[in-house]
């Protein structure tokens, strides 16, 4: 039988596919990407190296974010991806050395940054550029496969880099405008089960209820897979969820969405992740 999914946290741009039945409630990576690169060059920014871990959704993070960033007149240079299962980052950190080079020649360090989309093995590049006075001397931004890591905070030496370089990164966010719908539920959800649901947990129920009217308005039937995809999309369009218009794109995934930036701070001898910006509505 044709299966309709609906997911709540997939971002991978390579599952943006007009016409198949995959639909999103979170942002892929192109509408996270065009976030970043829009905070990156009204910053002042005319150059940028990304880096990206060998796997769909960073990947898709590093093309969607430089895409987005030369579309607004700045200069992308793109590093080839390292594997999953690397473990000396040495020759990644020396060709991103390399072209950040090129950079500053052209523009300075003051208008050169590197991009790095990664999870946790983050910290072993931050900790080699670290002891670099040229990559240390330059802004560094990430995608949403670090924010609120733990090994970030863990380690003295990668926290004060992340500090010294401003670094910072994006998570699907909460927005303003529709908190007195959302802040409800989130303490409901927190009375329960202990922890503070974020922008993913709550897009799960804007997808129940959005799978509730679409059955109701097929007549309390599952029948009919073509018309149901059908009214699916109807009725995403239709509903303002407690986390904002649900409205899709041609590829069934989240038209929009508004990005919490986090960076670390010290904060009383500890390093903590802390919220320093919004992007998005």
């Amino acid at each position: 039988a044709e299966t309709i999914v609906i997911s709540q946290s997939s971002t991978a741009g390579s599952l943006a596919i007009a016409g198949d039945a995959i639909f999103r409630f979170c942002p892929s990576d192109k509408i996270e990407g065009a976030a970043m690169a829009a905070t990156i060059s009204k910053n002042g920014f005319k150059g940028l190296v990304t880096v990206a871990r060998d796997d769909a959704g960073n990947k898709g993070l590093q093309s969607s974010t430089g895409a987005a960033f030369t579309a607004k007149g700045g200069q992308t240079i793109a590093i080839n991806p390292y594997a999953t299962t690397l473990t000396d980052y040495t020759s990644v950190v020396a060709s991103i050395k390399s072209q950040l080079n090129t950079l500053i020649a052209a523009y300075g360090a003051d208008k050169s940054g590197v991009y790095l989309a990664s999870f946790d093995e983050g910290i072993e590049i931050f900790k080699l550029a670290a002891a670099d006075p040229v990559l240390s001397g330059v802004k560094w931004f990430g995608g949403d496969g670090v924010v609120l890591s733990t090994a970030f905070i863990s380690n003295a030496v990668v926290a004060e880099f992340v500090i010294k370089t401003g670094f910072f990164a994006p998570s699907f966010g909460l927005p303003v405008s529709t908190e007195a719908k959302w802040k409800p539920i989130a303490s409901l959800i927190r009375s329960k089960t202990g922890i503070e649901p974020d922008a993913f947990a709550l897009a799960a129920y804007d997808a129940l209820w959005t799978i509730a009217y679409t059955i109701e308005a097929n007549n309390g039937s599952t029948d009919g897979f073509a018309k149901l995809k059908s009214l699916f999309v109807e009725q995403a369009n239709a509903y303002s969820g407690i986390i904002g218009a649900g409205a899709l794109d041609a590829a069934g995934d989240r038209a929009d969405g508004t990005f919490d930036y986090f960076s670390i701070i010290k904060e009383g001898g500890s390093y903590v992740w802390k919220l320093v910006g919004k992007s998005g509505g």
